[in-house]
């Protein structure tokens, strides 16, 4: 009898592990298609804005998918595989770009708060940051010249506030950031609109931005 009640317990828990993979095998699959729209998505934006550039194309989606591939390695090496340290994430992805690009001339000062976030949410913040980044890269501090970046993340109740800001050359004062024909601007004001955030523009030197949103 004891046998039969030990040999009933360990079918159970190993029918409830079964159960437990199914459901994480499908998240999986569900969480890989999203992902995917989402680069095709941004691929679309890309041609657009990039018809004679396919390098440039090339070198971003690249980016794209390695801050993605980022997020995966590490919450499927976590013990919870519904979130992520939104503050270890952003600065993986930022420390990447400055590698790649063999960038010695800017500085990165971080105020990260230690945030679990969902995947769903980190995902967008993290491209919304890489994209932040290469506009930093590209046209913060032309001719060489050497600069800072900023980059902060806390939670107020249930409201996540993100901002980053340099001090570069800064924005064009007429250049409105909804409307801009600039690639880097719109890719994040459709970012944005997935986590449901409000993204605004900090006046001050260099070029600042805020986004607040849900915690999610």
């Amino acid at each position: 009898v004891l046998y039969e009640k030990e040999l009933k317990n360990t079918n159970e828990q190993l029918s409830k592990l079964l159960d437990e993979k199914e459901v994480l095998l499908k998240e999986v699959h569900h969480r890989v298609k999203n992902n995917l729209q989402v680069i095709l998505s941004l691929l679309k934006l890309d041609v657009r804005f990039q018809p004679d550039d396919p390098e440039a194309i090339l070198k971003s989606t690249q980016d794209r998918i390695y801050s993605m591939a980022l997020i995966h390695e590490k919450i499927y090496k976590s013990s919870d595989l519904a979130n992520i340290n939104i503050k270890e994430y952003l600065e993986d992805i930022v420390n990447y770009l400055l590698n790649l690009y063999s960038i010695g001339n800017i500085d990165v000062n971080y105020n990260l708060e230690d945030i679990e976030l969902s995947m769903d949410t980190s995902i967008p913040l993290g491209l919304i940051v890489n994209e932040m980044m290469h506009n930093v890269i590209k046209y913060a501090f032309p001719d060489g010249n050497g600069g800072n970046v900023e980059m902060n993340i806390h939670s107020i109740d249930n409201n996540v506030i993100f901002s980053f800001a340099d001090d570069g050359v800064g924005l064009p004062d007429n250049l409105d950031i909804y409307n801009s024909p600039s690639l880097g601007l719109t890719v994040i004001n459709s970012l944005v609109s997935q986590i449901e955030g409000v993204f605004s523009k900090i006046d001050q030197p260099g070029t600042a931005y805020m986004i607040s949103f849900k915690k999610g």
